[in-house]
């Protein structure tokens, strides 16, 4: 049989809350209000797994520092693809994305993965950073780019 003690405590602390809640502001967090999405090209035969992923990022990066967020944001977003795909490559499509400068998003570029990037006059910072390299005007570049190097990657985390 359940003791009613439980219960209790209970009443008593949601009791407690609502007495104190004029002191208790609460508000949604957001990490960032930059936005993704994220899709996955199939590069070989079916059975191949020779996939790419390519993330979208949308929206307006910090200036500066005011971007440190944002960068951590997107690159938890691709280690959590990563993660979950394992996929062969990845192409940052980052055509939506207003960017400037900051350099803590660079270290979303040092991955192991072979890497390609898809910019517009949006991302112009990138054009100077040098780190977003390969560069593209699209995805079917990228991928013929990645094709080969992702063959070549997959093959060697058989070996």
């Amino acid at each position: 049989m359940r003791s009613s003690q439980p219960v209790k405590k209970h009443i008593q602390l949601h009791t407690f809350v609502a007495a104190n809640a004029k002191h208790m502001i609460a508000k949604e967090f957001k990490p960032s209000k930059i936005e993704f999405a994220a899709i996955v090209y199939e590069l070989g035969e079916v059975g191949d797994e020779f996939e790419v992923v390519a993330i979208k990022f949308m929206g307006e990066y910090g200036y500066g520092s005011a971007g440190n967020g944002d960068a951590a944001y997107m690159i938890a977003i691709r280690d959590y693809i990563v993660t979950c795909v394992l996929p062969s490559a990845l192409i940052f499509d980052l055509r939506e994305l207003e960017y400037e400068w900051g350099s803590a998003i660079w270290d979303m570029f040092r991955c192991d993965e072979p890497f390609a990037t898809i910019v517009s006059e949006r991302c112009n910072g990138f054009l100077t950073c040098g780190v977003a390299k390969p560069m593209f005007d699209d995805v079917d570049a990228a991928l013929d780019y990645l094709r080969p190097r992702a063959i070549q990657y997959r093959t060697s985390l058989s070996e």
